[in-house]
């Protein structure tokens, strides 16, 4: 570069040249500088005293170190373009296949973070396995409970109904004898009630026969009850007669038809005798309906109680 070309540089630089000029002598360098001296006017006066402007002042360092900022800051981003477009243009396709390939530091992080969720998960799943095994286990002990409970109560009804049900068939039972009792007695039970009631124990006479006898008179009514029981034969055509002896002579109280399952027999309208008067009773077997004069044998002698 010829010494002309830097002094116009410099003059631009400092100021001292505008843009017009500058135009214009760009224009002279571009056609070979065969523009005639008097055609660049005051430009040539302007350089001839840029030595001038020069000399006296130099730039101060600050503006020399703004300058040098500058430029290293343009030389820096060049270098970084003329890298980069470099470097785009030695990439090898080659090398596509291991651009392409995963780091390997991508999946550990992923692999190690579903490993950590999954054994979450599962121990998640523990737990409510762990929960629900024994909520099934409380399940059962309670129903196992209550079913022994009821199991319990059940039997405890049971034997409480089995009790109750015994001392009913007790009661049906008592009830039962009372009522054979009232119904075997009933005939007593009613004499019973009667005024001045003279009572006469039998003895048996006969030893082929087991016979016990007694004989409750009430006077006042003219009535008599003779409770029997007698295991001997007395034939179908044959009654037991009961006698009052009074002064050695035999006065008929009453005839009966025994039967072994009947226990008492009623004497109806006894004769009016004065009970002071009778000393000895006693009890024949002779043919039915016979009176004094029929053949009869004594089996069972009485006298007051």
């Amino acid at each position: 570069m010829s010494e002309d070309v830097k002094q116009i540089i410099a003059a631009y630089v400092l100021g001292c040249l505008d843009k017009e000029n500058l135009n214009r002598f760009v224009e002279y360098i571009q056609h070979g500088g065969k523009e005639t001296e008097g055609e660049l006017g005051e430009l040539q006066n302007i350089i001839s005293l840029i030595p001038i402007l020069l000399s006296p002042e130099n730039p101060g360092e600050n503006i020399k170190e703004k300058i040098a900022q500058k430029i290293l800051e343009m030389e820096f981003q060049t270098k970084n373009i003329e890298h980069k477009a470099n470097k785009t243009e030695n990439i090898e396709p080659d090398n596509s296949d291991e651009l392409k390939k995963p780091l390997p530091f991508v999946n550990q992080p992923l692999h190690d973070k579903l490993d950590s969720a999954g054994t979450k998960i599962d121990e998640t799943l523990k737990k409510k396995n762990k929960f629900l095994f024994s909520l099934y286990v409380l399940m059962i002990i309670g129903l196992a409970s209550l079913s022994f409970y009821f199991y319990k109560i059940n039997l405890d009804a049971n034997s409480k109904i089995e009790k109750l049900n015994n001392k009913i068939l007790q009661l049906n039972q008592e009830m039962s004898l009372a009522n054979n009792f009232l119904s075997e007695h009933s005939l007593l039970i009613d004499f019973l009630n009667s005024d001045e009631i003279s009572i006469y124990n039998f003895t048996n006479l006969d030893t082929s026969i087991t016979a016990s006898a007694k004989l409750f008179l009430s006077f006042s009514k003219g009535e008599g009850i003779l409770a029997a029981n007698i295991s001997g034969k007395i034939s179908s055509d044959e009654s037991l007669v009961v006698w009052a002896v009074i002064k050695s002579k035999n006065i008929l109280l009453g005839e009966i038809v025994y039967n072994p399952l009947v226990k008492y027999y009623k004497l109806e309208k006894l004769p009016l005798i004065d009970k002071n008067s009778i000393k000895i009773l006693s009890i024949t077997i002779q043919k039915r309906r016979s009176g004094e004069d029929t053949e009869s044998r004594i089996f069972m002698m009485g006298k007051t109680n």
